[in-house]
């Protein structure tokens, strides 16, 4: 994520995929990037969330499919420094989830998962989405990246559109 500009609370930024958009100022952690990619990392691949909770068993925060967080002494630790703990069938690790056999009738699964998921313009997490941003989080499950608009996602390599559109089969845009 790179910061661009400061109005306020409000940050314009880019994501690594060349997304222009906004945060707030609160939404931020600062973080160290090399302690981040040396760090073990793990994939939360439960539909739409699980939860991170302390070693009481009160919530820390949820966490919806698709995060990727950081391991630190058997514990999850969140940008902010604060550790919890996760059900290990809720993930799996990085390398695992960015290795996995690409397989269209998988992200029609995610994306039925997610039918009821409220619609909100922009939105691209299980827990609000926009068509886009279904189709983003469908396939961002199986660990490819798509661009963030529907007209992007049109024009990626990553889609393949059979020759006159026929036959169509699961998976296709």
């Amino acid at each position: 994520m790179r910061l661009l500009d400061k109005n306020g609370e409000w940050w314009s930024v880019e994501t690594p995929d060349g997304y222009h958009g906004y945060m707030t100022e609160s939404s931020l952690a600062e973080a160290d990037r090399d302690s981040w990619l040396k760090a073990p990392r793990m994939v939360i691949t439960a539909l739409p969330a699980t939860v991170m909770v302390d070693e009481r068993g009160a919530v820390l925060s949820p966490l919806p499919a698709g995060a990727i967080v950081e391991v630190s002494h058997g514990m999850i630790r969140l940008p902010d420094g604060r550790l919890g703990i996760v059900d290990p069938a809720a993930m799996i690790s990085l390398e695992e989830w960015g290795s996995q056999t690409f397989s269209p009738r998988k992200v029609v699964e995610t994306a039925r998962a997610l039918m009821g998921t409220p619609y909100l313009w922009g939105g691209m997490s299980p827990w609000a989405v926009d068509c886009s941003g279904l189709v983003r989080v469908a396939y961002w499950m199986q660990g490819r990246l798509l661009p963030r608009d529907a007209s992007q996602q049109a024009s990626s390599s990553m889609m393949q559109f059979p020759a006159m559109l026929t036959p169509i089969s699961v998976g296709d845009l």
